[in-house]
């Protein structure tokens, strides 16, 4: 990697939190966000999931292209409990839809693998 990419990186870090910024103080009336990532695109969702989105859905959009559906409740962010941790490769989609309509939520990306986990208090 180089160190313009690099510093594309971080520009795009601090991007990402400056308007996440905005929509917490900003008191524009929005409680919600949502938006899509392909799932082969590591480098967006580690940058959600710092943002604090969660993986909710996993469907196809766009003229049938696979996405993750994120969500995030600027006002009232999730808490999820560690002890229902799962890992889930990055292409096991059906393990992934499965995980998801069981009450789970994509809530990081690591090695290649997404980690799940449930609400804390047993919510979903």
């Amino acid at each position: 990697m180089s160190i313009q990419t690099i510093g594309e990186i971080d520009c795009k870090k601090r991007m990402a939190q400056w308007i996440m910024d905005a929509f917490r103080t900003n008191n524009l009336g929005m409680h919600h966000i949502l938006c899509t990532v392909h799932p082969n695109n590591a480098a967006s969702l580690k940058d959600k999931f710092s943002q604090g989105m969660v993986i909710t859905h996993v469907k196809n959009k766009y003229a049938g292209i696979l996405r993750y559906i994120m969500y995030l409740d600027i006002h009232h962010p999730w808490k999820f409990d560690p002890s229902t941790e799962v890992s889930v490769r990055q292409e096991a989609f059906e393990k992934q839809k499965t995980l998801l309509n069981e009450g789970y939520y994509g809530i990081d990306y690591t090695g290649g693998k997404i980690i799940f986990a449930k609400q804390q208090g047993g919510k979903s």
